[in-house]
């Protein structure tokens, strides 16, 4: 049996006095120091104006050496580095007063009332992500929902952009936060000058060399998925690319780090990494093209102006699994599929590569400053160059209960109940327990009925694990303990639906699983439905147990 993950120490720093001035960074789950963290942090180091406050910086452990010397080599010296999910990581998680993501905190992440929680997300499009690619975002649908839901704001550099993320991730019927209008932060080095100019130079780039940035996106729908694949295939596309670029072009490449560590460049005379001691858009700032395929990095880069091209060499296999915002085909960018047509497009005139009407409808909020007035949005109450729209989460009556839309044999009546219950003021709790059942309910449920998807931690001490599972045993332990249990209900309850407070709760299918525990720190009515789907003998057992006190049941 797994050990259960170490929670007891966190859950005594969340009773502890949040520290202030304190603010936790996080990039890419801890595996990015690159983007909208790090322009964070430069900006906090560099400007007087936060010289208050302390800088953390979270890193996976094999990552703490780069992080160093990226940071040194910036100068940055006021900043401290946690190894992520550390013992020290958690106390500052719990504790700092200001937290900045640009993607998600732990699952037992439990934001406390006094933390202000910023995140910047890492991509503007133009995949589609949550519900349309509900096969490969199911995984990590429920700790994406509940990090955007539990953040005071949300920035994004279009409303495209903001549209797609509050339907496609169900954030709209349940936030309660400010969307930022806003450029991402790390899209201000694209306006200086003096950066295009003293990085090429410290390279040794000719002023009349072109510089390429390649930046595909990640194939698969994990980390490690088809990764020697892709290797093999990447080699393979340079190779080609390399025989044909000219004498005075230069192909920098910014691959996957999982990609990037198992390809040499050795053999190559045209095409390098990018370089390591720099920041990914410090260096990008200072290239001529950039050559992509379906990555968000086109967005960013799309403030320069400067042409971009799409090397799509997978085109159909891609998108056959992918949706985008909009067709493919109309990019306004030119789309090569071979190696040939790729350098053929490079070594050509790229002048009329323009593309005015993609900049208004998704870089609209470009300023080169927006480093600077985020931060003092947040700290100081200064909205200056900062569109704040709040938004009001929808009026939910009822949530309806069901931990595990897929089992076998009973995902079809569980829909049809949900469906018949669903309406405007009517809102689902769930699991996303993975299975093609569960894939197959999300969608017939996906717009008829709000989806609220519960991670599946449990954040306990030592001593509520005890008694919690004692509590579960029998009914005379369930009355004895429960009083004792009631803070750890609210607080774990919290930590699961965050401002979401319904009026009642309804139980379809009563099994005493955790959340309805949980759901005892609500306060709400609590009803259970019994006798719509037949369930096991163990499995009527737990939910009488749990019924006992705090659920009405019919």
């Amino acid at each position: 049996m797994p050990t259960k993950p170490p929670y007891d120490a966190y859950v005594h720093y969340l009773s502890q006095p949040l520290m202030k001035t304190t603010c936790l960074f996080e990039g890419g789950v801890g595996r990015n120091i690159n983007g909208n963290m790090f322009a964070l942090v430069r900006m906090m180091c560099t400007d007087s104006a936060y010289a208050d406050y302390e800088l953390v910086y979270s890193v996976r452990e094999a990552l703490l050496a780069a992080a160093r010397e990226r940071f040194a080599s910036y100068g940055l010296d006021r900043v401290y580095f946690v190894i992520s999910e550390s013992d020290e990581y958690n106390r500052y998680l719990a504790r700092a007063k200001y937290l900045w993501n640009d993607n998600t905190f732990p699952a037992y992440f439990t934001k406390r009332e006094g933390q202000v929680y910023v995140n910047t997300w890492h991509g503007s499009g133009p995949k589609l992500l949550g519900m349309p690619d509900i096969q490969n975002s199911l995984r990590t649908f429920a700790n994406v929902q509940k990090n955007l839901l539990a953040a005071d704001y949300m920035v994004y550099p279009s409303e495209v952009t903001r549209d797609a993320y509050l339907r496609n991730y169900e954030l709209a019927p349940f936030y309660n936060g400010t969307c930022l209008m806003h450029d991402y932060p790390r899209n201000d080095v694209f306006d200086n000058r003096g950066l295009y100019e003293r990085v090429r130079a410290e390279q040794g780039i000719g002023t009349e060399q072109q510089v390429i940035a390649y930046m595909p996106t990640w194939r698969g729908a994990g980390r490690t998925a088809e990764g020697a694949e892709q290797v093999e295939i990447i080699s393979r596309q340079l190779a080609l690319i390399d025989a044909r670029l000219r004498d005075g072009q230069l192909f920098f490449v910014n691959l996957h780090f999982l990609v990037s560590s198992q390809l040499s460049y050795d053999d190559y005379r045209h095409i390098r990494p990018f370089p390591r001691e720099l920041e990914t858009y410090d260096f990008l700032a200072a290239c001529d093209v950039l050559v992509s395929d379906y990555s968000s990095v086109m967005f960013d880069y799309a403030v320069t102006g400067r042409p971009i091209l799409l090397f799509a060499y997978d085109e159909e296999e891609y998108l056959s699994d992918k949706k985008l915002f909009f067709p493919y085909r109309e990019m306004p960018f030119p789309i090569a599929n071979t190696a040939e047509e790729l350098t053929d497009l490079l070594a050509g005139d790229l002048s009329g590569v323009i593309y005015p009407e993609f900049q208004q409808r998704f870089c609209a909020y470009h300023t080169g400053h927006a480093t600077k007035d985020l931060l003092d949005l947040v700290f100081f109450g200064q909205p200056k160059g900062v569109n704040a729209i709040p938004c009001t989460p929808a009026l939910i009556d009822t949530a309806l209960y069901v931990n595990n839309l897929g089992k076998k044999g009973k995902t079809d009546a569980l829909v049809r109940e949900v469906l018949a219950r669903a309406d405007e003021h009517t809102a689902l709790i769930t699991t996303a327990t993975f299975s093609e059942g569960t894939i197959e309910a999300f969608r017939q449920l996906d717009g008829h009925i709000h989806l609220f998807v519960i991670v599946r931690r449990h954040v306990q001490t030592r001593e509520e694990e005890r008694l919690f599972e004692l509590a579960q045993r029998n009914k005379f332990f369930n009355r004895l303990f429960e009083w004792r249990l009631r803070d750890y209900f609210a607080r774990e309850a919290g930590q699961m639906l965050g401002d979401f407070h319904p009026r009642q709760i309804c139980c379809l299918e009563p099994d005493g699983s955790y959340f309805m525990w949980m759901a005892k720190g609500l306060d709400c009515e609590r009803r259970a439905i019994t006798g719509l789907i037949k369930s096991g003998k163990k499995t009527r057992e737990a939910a009488a147990v749990c019924l006992a006190q705090g659920y009405t049941v019919k």
